[in-house]
């Protein structure tokens, strides 16, 4: 089971790759990345063009999280979080 919910949220980088993130004023540090894919919408994006960056993670002793990137509005989101 899962629950939508598709809030804003911040997302913090290293080098190394995708750290953690800051929903509703709570901090989550992402212990893994469990997949990565990219998503085109509608007819008028052009080959290649990704509109979304998608990730699904592991934080650490918090549960497993669907966040996305649009690129469009230049921010995260937390998509869906999974029971």
């Amino acid at each position: 089971m899962s629950k939508l919910y598709h809030e804003p949220i911040e997302v913090e980088f290293t080098k190394d790759g995708f750290r953690s993130f800051r929903w509703r004023g709570n901090y989550y540090r992402i212990q893994r990345v469990c997949g990565l894919w990219r998503e085109r919408h509608g007819w008028w994006a052009q080959e290649g063009e990704v509109e979304r960056l998608h990730l699904r993670v592991e934080a650490h002793n918090q549960g497993i999280y669907d966040l996305y990137r649009d690129r469009t509005k230049g921010r995260w989101y937390l998509e869906r979080i999974w029971d």
